[in-house]
């Protein structure tokens, strides 16, 4: 945590310092240098000025990137934390909002797969958001992974509520998983990746149980793609505040 916060910290510096830059300076002494020196000089700098200008934007746009990852990272720490003296936070959602960020903070420039996203029009649900962050984002990520080269690659995240039950599911059209593979793909240390190492399904099977959930895995063999569904309980924001009418802030979390 302690690490975490560090490179927080450090990020965010980054990204003030890097949004600081007055590169349109450049540019400027182009204009001021105008009829004073050889009109290469002058393209020169023009040019350079623009290129180090779509550097910055893309730099910036990637230190924006790492610092949402690392705030999630912390607040799963956190949350672990919170867990080990038994305590829950939960908090008023939006599900489309919180699909898209589970897709950003897997988005890769490596990752060409076509990505499709639907969640209709659903209403704010109360649940751990971050928890259930954690389980997407690793559903995600396993789902770029399997359609990794593929021509045609797809993954597909959709939402949906079933009573007081939200339930997502991610499916991808890619290598798919052996029947005798299914009943084992949530054990600890189980890998079918040559670089896989068998926590990050076997996590968030363990999380989805700890929010009152489930986690299921479907496939109809190698090649043909597999489908992930997390499913959790929920409340409506106005229960919420109907059985909490007096509660003003979370109940502060024990020693870690």
């Amino acid at each position: 945590g302690n690490a975490l916060n560090a490179v927080q910290v450090s990020t965010g510096l980054a990204e003030s310092r890097l949004t600081g830059m007055r590169l349109d300076r450049i540019d400027a002494l182009g204009r001021l240098l105008e009829g004073k020196v050889d009109d290469k000089v002058i393209r020169y700098t023009t040019v350079l000025s623009q290129e180090l200008e779509d550097a910055r934007i893309e730099v910036r746009d990637e230190l924006r990137g790492l610092r949402n990852a690392v705030e999630h990272a912390v607040a799963i720490v956190a949350t672990q934390q919170r867990h080990a003296v038994r305590t829950r936070v939960t908090e008023r959602i939006d599900v489309p909002e919180l699909l898209r960020d589970a897709v950003s903070l897997c988005s890769r420039s490596d990752r060409s797969a076509e990505l499709t996203v639907t969640s209709g029009s659903l209403s704010p649900v109360v649940v751990d958001r971050h928890r259930l962050l954690q389980i997407l984002t690793n559903l995600i990520s396993n789902a770029y992974n399997a359609v990794a080269g593929h021509d045609a690659g797809r993954v597909e995240v959709t939402a949906r509520r079933d009573g007081m039950k939200l339930q997502i599911a991610v499916r991808d059209n890619g290598t798919g998983i052996a029947v005798d593979d299914l009943e084992r793909v949530f054990a600890h240390g189980f890998t079918t990746r040559r670089d896989g190492h068998g926590f990050g399904l076997h996590a968030s099977a363990l999380a989805a149980r700890e929010l009152g959930g489930s986690l299921t895995a479907h496939s109809d063999g190698p090649g043909t793609g597999a489908c992930f569904v997390v499913t959790v309980p929920v409340q409506q924001p106005s229960l919420l505040r109907a059985e909490n009418p007096y509660r003003t802030k979370p109940t502060t979390p024990g020693p870690s």
